[in-house]
């Protein structure tokens, strides 16, 4: 039997950015651009199959799926992959390894299928440890590997690992008979992509080199090495968006053409040449190794992903194997130097002009849509008229200027933020006291909550006063716990906060005079290790097992929540709903619903709490822009309050029975139970599972005693 030749590779990025994991080192983690929602695929599998079908590539392709977040997350991966599968390609699917459902389904699959699908699992061994799925990933990998599937364990290193390597290396050996490949971390958040490491490059190498792995050490030998080399990339390989159909010749290569708008259109692969603007091949090991530089000496890519077992075995099979060992230029025609000339030539010409076009507008003019258009370039108000023979040529050329403009949008919005953040820093320790610690609590409400608790507790340890900051919504919690010595920061938006840490340098412990950014995941000395979120707070303020204290103040209605609640008839019969959380994930809208459909079929009032503008429900009252302190006098004089886990519920904990909090999953709740942080634990906890009823919920809120709202 004739084997298959690898004809092209395409590194798929798959436009999911949840994930049921938050890796500190995660490159989406560093540029904070997690989102709570899962993406929706306008084209059908079958759709996408036929843009990538055998006959319209060439040939067999080795196809990359990587999303932005936890790449099987979206149910209609599946059938993308299967289909894909089905037309001939090998697949290759990067995961957490977590989501066992998908790989029930995927273990469905047959064999000679199955034969040409390759996973690369990541091992994110502190997450994994910390919210204590070790097994399940593990069992999910038994599970494609025993179903005919190929697989690799790789590890993204990171300084606060190094001194688990020994743990690691026991836990893989005795779990898939070989050591795990180790990559190269980069940091996202400069341009130069660096190492993502606090080591010297050789203190780096000696302590991941120990692995062994072929992967770590070929991407190690070409990180932050600028290729200068004529690449085919555009050609022999590119990069394309799985959901969008976006194609490109790499991830800074021009936009090539939308493959999914018409399919029975050839595919127009253009390469990049001399011309990479990348500052260097980070993913070299795939690239490189497949042969986008033919003249460049490489490694296999098997070489990058298999491992012979202690048994004998190998993780990957044999079939992909054998197609994972061989180069591009052995089912492409390579250029000749007359050829790449002419290909440079046009970049060159091109580029002469890129400057122009990222700054002044540039717009199309086509009245009789003819083949004879015009570019019309608009420079400080004069306008200038060039004729573009070759309309196809400018319509890409126009796409990749589009790139170019959203990039520098998006650079300038961040420097903007940046200089501003960092303004902000400055202005703090200017007004702070410089003979107090300074506490900034401008993230999660909930984390200002707990460190807000112990206030007292940690002036006591320091032996001096607090002077806290915080954000506007923050300081009904200064209020709740009598604090008087803090300021707000009017003008601190909240989209601002996600990124405070990029802008300005921290502190881990607290230092007088020195602002001390109070949330858990800034510190990264405790942010892994233990198994419930409170005990990060205790643990790194040395407060060990000391329980919360109570507020000493709640806020009352006010004259301005009566007229936004002003429809509403009795509160004691009301339910307030708030269904968004920043941070945790969010249930589904057909979930709160049907809990609004069943509540008002037992006569309750529903007031709705939709400061993210992502659910539009059906309430009584549904409500943007209730306050903090609004919302917590709500709370305390509805009948009862429902919600996602968020920090919203942090801060009404001693609600108690009339509080009942929704989990996306199991090892959410394990992980953020309200019930331990309680002194009565009896908040109302439930798991959003497949069997979960939201009849349930309302049978329980029915039971309610009728007793007053909590006083001090």
């Amino acid at each position: 039997m004739e084997k298959d030749k690898i004809k092209r590779f395409i590194d798929c990025y798959v436009p999911v950015t949840t994930c049921n994991l938050r890796c500190h080192y995660c490159y989406i983690t560093q540029q904070r651009k997690f989102d709570a929602c899962l993406p929706e695929f306008k084209y059908s599998a079958d759709h996408i199959a036929k843009a990538l079908s055998k006959e319209r590539l060439g040939g067999v392709c080795c196809i990359n799926f990587c999303g932005g977040g936890e790449t099987l997350l979206p149910p209609e991966m599946i059938s993308i992959i299967r289909k894909l599968l089905e037309e001939g390609h090998y697949i290759m699917v990067v995961t957490n390894g977590t989501v066992s459902k998908r790989f029930d389904e995927i273990a469905q699959m047959p064999k000679e299928l199955l034969e040409r699908l390759f996973f690369k699992f990541s091992f994110h061994y502190l997450e994994l440890k910390r919210i204590n799925m070790m097994d399940k990933f593990f069992d999910n990998i038994r599970k494609v590997r025993d179903a005919g599937a190929s697989f690799t364990l790789e590890i993204t290193p990171s300084d606060e690992l190094i001194p688990y390597i020994d743990e690691v290396k026991e836990v893989a050996l005795k779990n898939v008979k070989a050591l795990p490949h180790i990559t190269v971390a980069r940091d996202n958040t400069q341009y130069e992509l660096p190492i993502l490491t606090s080591h010297s490059k050789a203190e780096y190498k000696n302590i991941w080199g120990q692995f062994k792995s072929g992967l770590f050490n070929y991407k190690y030998s070409v990180f932050n090495k600028k290729r200068k080399e004529f690449c085919y990339a555009g050609d022999w390989t590119f990069y394309l968006n799985i959901g969008t159909g976006e194609m490109k010749q790499c991830y800074k290569g021009d936009i090539l053409q939308n493959i999914y708008e018409n399919v029975d259109e050839p595919i127009r692969f253009r390469v990049v040449g001399n011309n990479c603007r990348e500052s260097h091949c980070y993913n070299a090991h795939a690239f490189l190794t497949f042969g986008a530089i033919p003249e460049l000496k490489s490694p296999t890519y098997t070489e990058m992903r298999d491992r012979e077992c202690t048994d004998g075995t190998h993780w990957c099979g044999e079939k992909v194997r054998d197609f994972f060992s061989q180069k591009l230029v052995n089912s492409n025609k390579t250029l000749s130097l007359k050829q790449k000339r002419k290909i440079n030539k046009m970049y060159r010409k091109n580029k002469s002009v890129k400057l122009l076009e990222q700054v002044f507008s540039v717009k199309n003019d086509c009245p009789n849509n003819n083949e004879k258009s015009h570019k019309i370039v608009t420079v400080m108000g004069a306008r200038i008229k060039f004729k573009v023979k070759n309309k196809k040529f400018l319509q890409n050329q126009i796409c990749s200027l589009k790139q170019e403009i959203n990039t520098l949008k998006e650079n300038q919005k961040n420097i903007r933020l940046y200089l501003e953040l960092e303004r902000l820093d400055r202005q703090i320790k200017e007004m702070a006291p410089k003979d107090q610690m300074i506490f900034v609590c401008i993230n999660g409400i909930g984390d200002t909550m707990l460190y807000a608790s112990y206030w007292k507790e940690l002036e006591a340890k320091y032996g001096t006063k607090i002077f806290w900051v915080v954000v506007k919504s923050h300081e009904v919690i200064m209020k709740m716990y009598g604090i008087t010595n803090y300021m707000v920061l009017e003008t601190m938006s909240v989209q601002k906060q996600g990124t405070f840490s990029e802008a300005i340098n921290m502190t881990t412990k607290p230092v007088k005079g020195i602002p001390f950014y109070a949330h858990w995941t800034y510190n990264k000395t405790t942010r892994v290790k233990e198994d419930y979120f409170l005990d990060f707070v205790r643990n790194s303020m040395d407060l060990k097992g000391l329980p919360l204290n109570h507020p000493v103040w709640y806020p009352e209605i006010n004259d301005d929540l009566k007229a936004k609640i002003a429809c509403i008839k009795d509160l004691n019969k009301t339910v307030l709903i708030s269904p968004d959380a920043r941070w945790l994930p969010l249930n589904d809208v057909n979930l709160w619903n049907s809990l609004i459909k069943e509540l008002k079929a037992e006569g309750f009032e529903i007031i709705v709490n939709d400061f993210l503008h992502k659910l539009k429900l059906n309430g009584a009252v549904c409500c943007s822009d209730f306050t903090t302190e609004e919302l917590v006098a709500l709370s305390h004089n509805c009948y009862a309050t429902v919600s996602p886990r968020s920090g919203f519920t942090d801060i009404m904990h001693e609600l108690g029975e009339k509080l009942f909090v929704i989990y996306s999953n199991c090892d959410w709740k394990k992980l953020f139970t309200l019930n331990r942080i309680c002194s009565t634990s009896d908040v109302n906890e439930y798991v959003n599972t497949p069997d979960f009823n939201v009849k349930q919920v309302v049978k329980d809120i029915k039971k309610i005693s009728c007793k007053e709202a909590a006083k001090v």
